[in-house]
């Protein structure tokens, strides 16, 4: 079974997110909570192959931030792994300045290690969110 990831930019007014507003956006329809699904939701299918970088232990905790929600609490809402987590405005952009990019991350792998795209779009997510001033929600079902 693969790890699906997801997040969506949210207007920073809506928060902070109760447990079932954040269940409405993963499970009902994102689109009548405002919220466009083809320019404010990322999804990413097969982030199990990823889930080591992103792992909080590893040396990269900008991408565990950004994808995992590490530094910020959890909140339960029915997702299968770990719970939602919500950055605001000012993390968005922290986070946005600081995540490393596909080039980056292969310099550093080992040789049999082959990077995808994935990381990269979630960086310009995390880019077009900052410049929005938009929050990010995330989690992985």
């Amino acid at each position: 079974m693969s790890v699906w990831l997801t997040l969506i930019k949210l207007d920073p007014a809506l928060l902070p997110a109760t447990p079932s507003f954040l269940e409405s956006l993963f499970f009902d329809s994102p689109a009548s909570k405002g919220i466009n699904p083809d320019e404010d939701v990322l999804g990413i299918d097969n982030f199990d192959d990823l889930v080591d970088l992103a792992d909080p232990s590893s040396p990269h905790p900008w991408i565990a931030r950004a994808t995992r929600g590490t530094g910020t609490a959890q909140i339960d809402c029915g997702l299968r792994y770990w719970g939602a987590f919500v950055h605001d405005p000012a993390a968005v952009a922290q986070i946005a300045a600081n995540l490393p990019n596909s080039i980056e991350l292969a310099l550093e792998a080992a040789e049999d290690f082959e990077f995808d795209q994935d990381f990269d779009d979630v960086r310009a997510f995390y880019r077009r969110a900052a410049r929005e001033g938009r929050a990010v929600v995330g989690g992985a079902h």
